[in-house]
């Protein structure tokens, strides 16, 4: 139920069930099976309001099926404390005569997902993998000929780019697109 000025409080909160479980000596694996599922929470939270927070500017609702997806340690479920932001945002594709509109709705989604992660205690990635980029969002189509990219072009540049994103995990959105 928390707003975008509260989003702080939920992080606190989330660190004070960390320090019980640690003072309970709850085992490690199990401390981060716990913190993930309310992380997850907390981040499935944030782009709800960033979707809201569009409507609410009078951009609109979402005008296909979208999916975001964590990566790196979140992906991972290794994160005791919150950390950096690694994220990307896949839509589902549309006719080419609207893909200009499409390709700026998500643009400004990536943005506010970002600015609402940033508010609940997410650093901002210093290598920049976040939705609010426009690498890190495109329409299936456009992530295919990413991937496809990545893995003909092998520069040190594009392995880490498709290792870090080889390591993602399904947050938020349309379960058939994810499919």
């Amino acid at each position: 139920d928390s707003s975008y000025k509260d989003l702080p409080q939920v992080k606190n909160a989330i660190y004070n069930v960390l320090s019980n479980l640690i003072t309970d000596e709850i085992s490690t694996i199990q401390t981060m099976k716990i913190i993930t599922k309310l992380y997850d929470r907390l981040a499935h939270h944030c782009v709800d309001l960033a979707v809201k927070a569009l409507v609410n500017q009078g951009v609109g609702s979402p005008p296909v099926p979208f999916c975001l997806y964590q990566m790196g340690s979140g992906a991972r479920g290794e994160q005791f404390m919150l950390t950096d932001q690694d994220h990307f945002l896949v839509y589902a594709d549309q006719e080419e005569e609207h893909s200009k509109e499409m390709k700026l709705y998500f643009s400004l989604l990536g943005k506010e997902i970002v600015k609402h992660l940033k508010q609940a205690g997410y650093a901002l990635c210093k290598g920049k993998m976040m939705a609010s980029e426009e690498v890190w969002r495109g329409s299936i189509s456009e992530w295919r000929q990413r991937l496809r990219h990545w893995a003909l072009d092998s520069t040190d540049e594009q392995i880490l780019l498709g290792h870090n994103f080889l390591s993602f995990r399904f947050l938020y959105g349309n379960h058939p697109l994810n499919r």
